[in-house]
């Protein structure tokens, strides 16, 4: 039986579809359809590498987006990241998503990091109260308190009076400190 990729929101579709179904339209990007009505997005170079799996939306505890496939290694059925699959990186090293997008996994997104610069990469905390990376509110001294971890050692940066202030001094220190790793609050234009 023939599966309609138009039709099938499956990932099963992505064996029977037939290449130019899903490619965008910059000629270089492909669509490849997951679980949970979700969608990865693959360089067409690397479609050799993924088109012989059956792919699946994946929620981290952080609220990330990833598409994962079950591979057999060793005898034993393992969970296998499509981002890894692509690069396929050392063991001692992480794939990172430079736009912090999970299922963007095109080449221009991908980069290796290590453990380290990967957090420093890491999106706003869900439980922030401000909204802002790298800030808090200190409510003795009715001001914003700017702090960064280097090294796993926080370092104090600055006391502000508004969150915009304390915000834009946490984005100088951790462009200073992290360069491209830096997770910005107010990102730069491209």
């Amino acid at each position: 039986m023939e599966v309609d990729a138009k039709e099938s929101r499956s990932p099963k579709a992505l064996r029977q579809s037939s290449l130019s179904e899903s490619l965008l339209a910059d000629g270089k990007t492909i669509k490849i359809p997951l679980t949970r009505g979700k969608v990865a997005l693959v360089n067409v170079r690397d479609f050799s590498l993924i088109c012989g799996h059956l792919w699946s939306a994946w929620k981290d505890n952080f609220g990330h987006w990833y598409a994962i496939t079950n591979v057999k290694l060793n005898g034993r059925w393992r969970f296998a990241a499509m981002h890894r699959m692509i690069l396929r990186p050392p063991v001692d090293q992480e794939v990172d998503h430079v736009n912090g997008n999970g299922l963007d996994n095109r080449h221009c997104n991908l980069r290796l990091c290590n453990k380290a610069q990967q957090r420093r990469n890491a999106r706003l905390q869900r439980n922030s109260t401000t909204g802002f990376k790298g800030v808090c509110y200190k409510k003795a001294n009715r001001n914003y308190t700017a702090s960064i971890r280097i090294n796993g050692v926080s370092k104090h940066i600055g006391s502000f009076p508004i969150p915009e202030a304390a915000a834009n001094a946490y984005d100088a220190a951790a462009l200073k400190h992290f360069g491209e790793f830096a997770r910005l609050n107010f990102p730069m234009p491209a």
